[in-house]
């Protein structure tokens, strides 16, 4: 949606283009909805990928910073760590 602001010099608020992206996305999903079979799956997918966002996001009150992964060895297997957030209070 940036892109369509940018290219036609629109003076537009960000609240107005996040609103008029979602509102597009959600049409194209909704469409893409009434396939049989893969339409169920897109919509499943992108449902959790716009929960997973949320959550990551800490409903919006967080930027998303993703962490280094480390490897922890435990005895013979080794398994793949990611560093937890501090908690802050």
């Amino acid at each position: 949606m940036q892109a369509l602001v940018r290219l036609f010099k629109w003076k537009v608020r960000s609240s107005l283009t996040a609103f008029l992206g979602t509102l597009l996305f959600m049409i194209v999903v909704m469409g893409i909805g009434f396939i049989p079979i893969a339409g169920s799956v897109v919509l499943v997918l992108s449902a959790a990928i716009g929960l997973g966002g949320v959550l990551v996001t800490r409903m919006g009150t967080r930027t998303y910073a993703p962490g280094k992964a480390s490897v922890a060895v435990v005895g013979d297997e080794q398994q793949v760590v990611t560093p937890a957030d501090p908690v802050t209070r």
